[in-house]
């Protein structure tokens, strides 16, 4: 009698190019998609990966198990451009402004993303009670950026200021992440010209 496998079973793949500019053993469960696997394997910025398992294509929705991949199998990963990634590239801003009893609040995000897969980031905010009382909020950095299965991913290292009437902060340093889908992106974000 055989055994049924167990989907959260723990196996060993390797996953590598023709050209063999990527080869990774992947320590993975039976129960992670193709798309899984595309998003953790390391590839170049503008580039697109297509998973083969016996010269077939693996559908991204697909999991190992349903692919029938098990511990030791080697998967081919195709690699071709990423069209979509270079028509990104650019000066992107998206601004909101809002006025309340004589308050206001606005908002500008600016990112940029350059061919090479790096990106920088700002964003300012500053609010006024009408009153007199002012506050900004300044962040700035840099990092990589990246376009897998239909998101648009930005990972940058910034340093933060916040000011206020009478008050100082010293500089933060953090991280911002943006990731949505290319749709939201091109919706949300105006493209810069200037």
């Amino acid at each position: 009698e055989e055994e049924e496998s167990d989907i959260d079973e723990f196996i060993n793949i390797v996953v590598s190019s023709q050209d063999k500019k990527v080869n990774e053993t992947m320590e993975v469960r039976r129960s992670d998609t193709v798309r899984d696997l595309l998003n953790w394997v390391d590839i170049d910025p503008g580039c697109q990966g297509q998973l083969f398992f016996n010269k077939t294509v693996l559908p991204e929705e697909a999991t190992l198990e349903d692919c029938g991949i098990n511990d030791d199998d080697h998967i081919l990963l195709k690699l071709s451009p990423n069209e979509g990634f270079y028509s990104l590239c650019g000066t992107w801003q998206r601004s909101v402004r809002r006025t309340a009893d004589g308050a206001t609040a606005e908002r500008e995000e600016v990112i940029e993303l350059c061919q090479d897969g790096t990106a920088k980031y700002s964003k300012v905010e500053k609010s006024q009670d009408g009153q007199g009382a002012v506050e900004d909020n300044k962040v700035a950095g840099a990092g990589m950026w990246n376009l897998r299965c239909g998101e648009v991913e930005v990972f940058c290292a910034v340093q933060s200021k916040y000011t206020a009437t009478d008050y100082d902060e010293p500089v933060f340093a953090g991280n911002v992440r943006v990731q949505m889908p290319v749709q939201e992106f091109v919706t949300g974000f105006s493209r810069r010209t200037d």
